[in-house]
């Protein structure tokens, strides 16, 4: 029980910044959707909203926030082994995520910073893979704590370079 008491109190910050992180981006994504929407012919309101949901597809905004509930559903099953000593899940898991960040829909920019955060976090990824694999508690939860900085820096790179250069072209 002591062994996991460290790692409770590390999961608690990781999962709520995990939370509020995916709802930041989530919450700018409208705008991104303006942008999109806007070399698209004058639809009338009420038609809009019955349709809501289709343009929303249509954008690709369902998908892109399928995918990130995916990346959410995988790192909450990584943290979720952590807690119960499962490190064949955290490496199930993180095997999961290093698929992802191979797929096309991952990648949110082209810019050598984007591309050198995308390679420490499957770096990072890897490490933690490996050390799950060999059965390390303590090495998987650094390897974690690893991965989880990895997506709060890229994340707030996206947000604060990628999204605010979009930004001027909305107007």
């Amino acid at each position: 029980m002591r062994k996991t008491r460290p790692l409770l109190f590390l999961a608690i910050p990781v999962v709520a910044f995990l939370f509020v992180e995916w709802n930041g981006t989530a919450a700018q994504q409208p705008s991104a959707q303006k942008q999109l929407t806007a070399a698209k012919p004058a639809v009338p309101a009420a038609e809009e909203q019955q349709d809501g949901k289709k343009a929303d597809n249509e954008a690709g905004d369902g998908a892109l926030d399928r995918f990130m509930q995916q990346k959410l559903a995988a790192s909450s099953r990584i943290l979720e082994g952590l807690m119960t000593d499962d490190l064949k899940s955290v490496a199930v898991n993180a095997d999961k995520l290093l698929e992802m960040s191979k797929e096309e829909r991952w990648r949110a920019s082209n810019d050598m910073m984007y591309l050198q955060h995308s390679t420490q976090f499957r770096n990072a990824v890897a490490d933690l893979y490996n050390k799950a694999d060999k059965r390390s508690i303590d090495g998987a939860s650094l390897a974690w704590v690893n991965v989880t900085m990895s997506c709060i820096k890229c994340h707030e790179w996206v947000r604060n370079v990628v999204l605010a250069d979009l930004e001027p072209q909305r107007k």
